[in-house]
């Protein structure tokens, strides 16, 4: 079923919070970095500690205090508490706890070091955040009077590229597999590299084999082939990447496309191995917008398809169509 199309925030905001206090965003109409001093909320005579949360890095590359930043689902975002300071100078910073406050819905990000100055996110084994979707967390900061104070930092990840999908599920033992396939010059959807039991079936899904499916097997960044999209030799901006093939977990999967050629292309999942029956929950952006999610509970040896998008030659005259196949009728949203 498709369950909402939504805009999603097109600008990332991060920005300090403190309780009692307005809080200072920096340049870039809505972008960057806050600033921001932290109200006392603990105990210890005098002033509070002044709390100060911001992102450090992105993907390893520092971001200046107040700089813009617009992380990406995946990217490796590090935030920081460095720039606090204690209730006077005689005092010192003694301890800091990080909080996740806001994680978009079926995100399963973890805190690496809630007790440090600095901490990233991980889930499964994998460094980074996980989903699309808006991110707060609190930071607080104690020092070696008692007295404390507690700030937050908040941004949105916003997918990168003309077309991004991204998979998640509800049950943490299943490998469920995102499947993209562009339409062949014969008309066929063609579906490759699926679980030995799966049986391909719906609307315009086909067990065939055509070079033009982005799976697990052939649309890795490590993956020895490549998946033609765009016509153009070799691997380049046209063509499809599995950014990352979630093996057990939530998810997510994700697959994305800088520059988009004109043709239709069909969403599917394959049950590659469950356990027990899973929700499953796709998510199409286009131009870093929600344009659908879509939802089916499957169970194994099922073929979920989800969607097909119909992209324009010229974007600027037409708009992407997202088909929803859950439906049972692949003519009723774009014709």
């Amino acid at each position: 079923m498709l369950r909402h199309s939504l805009p999603s925030v097109l600008l990332a905001l991060a920005l300090v919070a403190c309780p009692g206090r307005n809080a200072h965003v920096g340049d870039g109409e809505g972008e960057g970095q806050g600033e921001g001093e932290g109200e006392g909320e603990g105990e210890g005579e005098g002033e509070a500690p002044w709390c100060n949360a911001r992102i450090q890095s992105v993907n390893g590359e520092e971001v200046p205090p107040a700089a813009s930043v617009v992380p990406a689902p995946l990217d490796n975002v590090v935030l920081t508490l460095d720039n606090s300071m204690p209730s006077r100078p005689e005092a010192t910073i003694a301890r800091y706890e990080w909080t996740v406050v806001e994680q978009p819905v079926f995100s399963t990000v973890q805190l690496t070091t809630p007790s440090a100055v600095s901490t990233g996110f991980m889930f499964d084994d994998d460094l980074g955040v996980d989903l699309a979707g808006r991110y707060r967390v609190r930071g607080a900061v104690f020092d070696s009077d008692g007295a404390t104070s507690s700030c937050e930092v908040a941004f949105q990840a916003i997918p990168r590229g003309d077309f991004v999908v991204q998979l998640s599920w509800d049950t943490p033992t299943n490998d469920l597999d995102l499947h993209v396939t562009k339409q062949g010059p014969d008309g066929r959807f063609c579906i490759d590299a699926t679980s030995f039991d799966t049986v391909i079936t719906g609307l315009l899904s086909q067990d065939c084999d055509n070079n033009l499916d982005c799976n697990y097997s052939t649309c890795r960044p490590t993956s020895l082939t490549t998946t033609e999209w765009d016509g153009a030799a070799g691997r380049t901006a046209g063509d499809p990447t599995l950014d990352i093939d979630d093996l057990a977990g939530f998810g997510p999967e994700q697959l994305s496309v800088d520059v988009m050629t004109e043709g239709s292309y069909l969403i599917g999942v394959d049950t590659y191995s469950m356990g027990q029956p899973s929700g499953a929950t796709v998510r199409v952006f286009v131009f870093g917008m929600l344009a659908a999610e879509l939802f089916a509970e499957i169970d194994d040896g099922d073929w979920f398809e989800a969607a097909v998008v119909r992209w324009p030659a010229d974007v600027s005259t037409e708009d992407p169509c997202i088909e929803d196949l859950t439906d049972a009728d692949a003519a009723d949203d774009c014709g």
